[in-house]
């Protein structure tokens, strides 16, 4: 009972940088089109104004 836990914490750091990359990648991806977006708005709002 006593060893499946350390194994698991032992595959647990091998795989960790894998997955906080992943998760960097996925976040940094995420907030560049939410900055996308809130410029497409931006945009939007301008040329209303314009007009």
């Amino acid at each position: 009972m006593n060893t499946n836990p350390v194994v698991n914490n032992e595959e647990f750091t091998l795989n960790y940088p894998v997955a906080d990359t992943i998760t960097f990648t996925v976040g940094l991806i995420v907030l560049s089109r939410i900055i996308l977006l809130l410029r497409k708005r931006e945009e939007k709002i301008e040329k209303n104004t314009i007009v």
